[in-house]
């Protein structure tokens, strides 16, 4: 956090050049940071409560002076500006009006008042550890998964809140539907409709110029007016005091002093309890809010912002400033953005702020009691005018129509039940929704057949012209993403659709792949447990393959374990499975004699037209028998030789990182491997590992040479052979390529 370098940059700054400017920004935005918290106060401090409202100044100036000094220092941000926050405070004027009308009848004012700042206090110092933790561990980024929709219902329904306020702070009445009729009488439109239309002009002219100075310009020119408008209707101060057009009067003394904790004792910490669900929201999204605001302030300045340095910064503040009986506060995007622009972003502007602010805290209560209650009715309408608008009218523009209605749900419920309620209400939905739309996610990567997708071992012509015959036998998908409840009955479905398909063969196999999963929940699992119920039914076989470790737990305590299904199995690669599956296809097929014929004299009848060209040719080749795991070809030998499969298996396998394997292809009798390496001159490519007993004959390089030279005859149809072989093997994979890319 703070180590010295920022005061050694604020020292700096302490010259003609950089402290005029910034000195003089300080001026201004602190005078506004003044006027937007003594509004605040009001608005808190509302109705039957603003016989306490110079006390409510007091602890808004003093949380706004503490906030100022500690992010001065510890700020990542030169030029930052905290401020007591408008979102916590119209909550809080919600949570003061309930805990002073709960009150038993005999309770003095001195206890509701406590009451009410104990509330306060709490949780700005709860907020401020909340801060702390989430800076502490690291949690700033978790901002990023609130939905977007529900922080701005929030702010939608703040708007309101504080439209809501607003009326009362002007009116001195708590407005309900059954008090709506009376705002409209004359002596209840002089006290509102004024603050309405300064509020207008206001955000009309600040929707269209964008000057810094536009704000504090308008609040000079609406004082004077206000004090104009007094003169030439010969109205004394006394009688605007005593009429509620000026904010005081109040008392003689200093707008703060500190609290008497020895009056905590009798709270009534039932009615702080029963608001606790409202308090928690505040602290919840008074976390979002500052990450929220550290990033916009971070895009518009361009200057690099530490996300746990501004909580650190505000948890502090927040915990003095809680212990002082102040809302929450945290940088603002408004003035911050102001000081930069003015001020070209200097430490010097924020504690000039905080200077301001601590003198009008101790010596300003005179001054305020002059200021026109119009004019601070005027910015709490602007406030809520900024929330309202931009969440009502402009996001029906720029938001999707779903997130829209979210939106205006939150602000509807708001309005009407609650400002918790609203909250709550918007989150569930937008769970809802997020669940909806994600189980319209195409959770199927790829959707195969035996016909587009063959494993990786190498088999006879007859054989793959038998496993093309019953291809559509097997239906492959590779699924991809987080499977849940939604996408694994979507699943379910397309598998009874494919199986209840009469103008396809009858299914025999089904293969999942899970490569590309992520993970699945509980819920899950019953579909796979439902599926294989199906397919049992069926007398079809369900194959997963790839599955990690954590899956595969999941599925087996769901029921799902080999040895209790004859019709269940599992391999590690979609390859590995969809051998077992082909291979299964051969042995069933009554011409399964053709598998005989898999040997190397048998593919030599193939190739040659008789028994001549047989004999000629194998002169050339070197027969030799391996035992399991012997390496014929490492990856990366220059190449010498191309060998011919008698008998046995061999596997040409690629080493990846971490000392992995691939298999790249399985090969028996009549194969042939190590002719690419040859042909091209090309270093090995990949391992190639006999994965039984296996027997091979050896064609040279020099052998190759000879035979070109002594038998071009017998060179020729070999190489035909080759072309021959190559050509199908790319075929199969062009083919298997088209059905990953549609």
């Amino acid at each position: 956090m703070y180590n010295g370098r920022s005061m050694k940059k604020l020292l700096a700054e302490f010259t003609p050049h950089n402290f005029f400017p910034a000195f003089s920004t300080g001026i201004i935005v602190g005078i506004t940071a003044i006027f937007f918290q003594t509004s605040l106060a009001a608005l808190i401090f509302s109705g039957g409560l603003s016989k306490f409202v110079a006390d409510g100044i007091g602890l808004m100036l003093f949380g706004g002076t503490v906030l100022a000094l500690v992010v001065t220092f510890i700020s990542s941000l030169p030029g930052a500006i905290p401020a007591v926050q408008d979102s916590p405070a119209a909550v809080f004027a919600i949570v003061a009006a309930a805990i002073a009308l709960q009150m038993p009848k005999e309770s003095t004012d001195e206890k509701i008042y406590y009451t009410i700042i104990a509330a306060i206090s709490i949780t700005s110092i709860l907020t401020g550890l909340l801060f702390l933790l989430v800076a502490r561990f690291g949690l700033s980024s978790f901002v990023r998964f609130v939905p977007y929709p529900v922080v701005g219902g929030f702010l939608a329904g703040t708007g309101w809140l504080l439209f809501k306020g607003s009326l009362g702070v002007l009116t001195d009445t708590s407005i309900t539907i059954n008090t709506i009729s009376s705002l409209f009488a004359q002596d209840m439109l002089i006290r509102w409709l004024p603050s309405l239309i300064f509020a207008m002009i206001l955000f009309a002219v600040q929707r269209k110029v964008k000057h810094p100075l536009t704000m504090p310009a308008f609040l000079l020119v609406g004082i004077i007016l206000f004090y104009v408008l007094l003169f030439l209707t010969n109205t004394s101060i006394a009688d605007a005091t005593s009429r509620g057009f000026l904010l005081g009067p109040f008392p003689q003394k200093a707008l703060w002093a500190p609290l008497q904790f020895s009056s905590f004792v009798e709270l009534n910490w039932t009615l702080i309890l029963a608001q606790s669900g409202k308090l928690v929201s505040v602290m919840i999204l008074s976390t979002i809010a500052i990450l929220l605001n550290s990033n916009a302030l971070e895009l518009d300045t361009q200057k690099d912002v530490d996300l746990n340095r501004e909580l650190y910064a505000a948890a502090l503040g927040n915990m003095i400033g809680g212990f002082g009986g102040s809302p929450i506060g945290y940088q603002t995007i408004g003035m911050s953005i102001l000081s930069n622009r003015m001020g070209g972003g200097s430490r010097t502007t924020t504690l000039t702020v905080a200077l301001l602010s601590g003198s009008a805290l101790f010596f300003g209560a005179s001054l305020l009691s002059y200021f026109p209650k119009a004019i601070l009715g005027g910015l709490l309408f602007f406030l809520s005018f900024s929330f309202l608008v931009e969440w009502v009218y402009d996001a029906a523009r720029k938001l999707p129509r779903t997130d829209y209605l979210l939106v205006l749900t939150i602000l509807i419920i708001v309005g009407s039940i609650g400002f918790l309620e609203g909250v709550g209400a918007g989150t569930i939905i937008a769970v809802i929704l997020f669940v909806v739309n994600y189980s319209r996610i195409e959770f199927v990567k790829d959707t195969l057949t035996g016909i587009n997708y063959h494993s990786n071992m190498e088999r006879p012509k007859e054989h793959r012209e038998l496993l093309n015959a019953t291809a559509e036998q097997i239906f492959i998908l590779r699924l991809q993403g987080f499977l849940f409840f939604g996408t694994a009955q979507n699943l379910l479905t397309r598998i009874r659709a494919r199986i209840q398909d009469e103008h396809k063969p009858k299914l025999r196999f089904l293969i999942l792949d899970f490569h590309r999963v992520s993970a699945l929940d509980s819920s899950a699992v019953l579909s796979f447990t439902r599926m294989l119920q199906l397919v049992e039914k069926n007398k079809t076989h369900l194959i997963l393959t790839s599955l990690n470790q954590k899956i595969r737990e999941r599925l087996e305590q769901g029921g799902l374990v080999e040895d209790k299904s004859e019709y269940y199995k599992t391999f590690s690669l979609l390859d590995y499975g969809m051998e077992w599956c082909e291979s299964r296809l051969l042995a069933e097929d009554s011409r399964s004699m053709i598998m005989k014929a898999a040997t190397l004299k048998a593919q030599l009848k193939k190739v040659f037209t008789n028994q001549d060209q047989i004999d000629r040719f194998m002169k050339y080749l070197e027969k030799e028998m391996f035992d399991k795991g012997h390496t014929l070809i490492n990856q990366g030998d220059k190449p010498n030789a191309m060998y011919f499969v008698d008998s046995g298996r061999i596997n040409a396998i690629l080493e990846v990182e971490d000392g992995n394997f691939i298999r790249l292809r399985s090969m028996s009798g009549g194969a042939v491997v190590g002719e690419v390496g040859l042909y091209l001159k090309q270093t090995r490519t990949a391992n190639i590992v006999t994965q039984t007993p296996s027997v091979v004959y050896r064609l040279s390089e020099e052998a190759l040479e000879q035979m070109t030279q002594n038998d071009p005859d017998i060179a020729a149809i070999m190489h035909h052979w080759m072309a021959r072989l190559l050509a199908e093997r790319l075929s199969d994979n062009n083919r298997t390529l088209e059905a990953l890319l549609n």
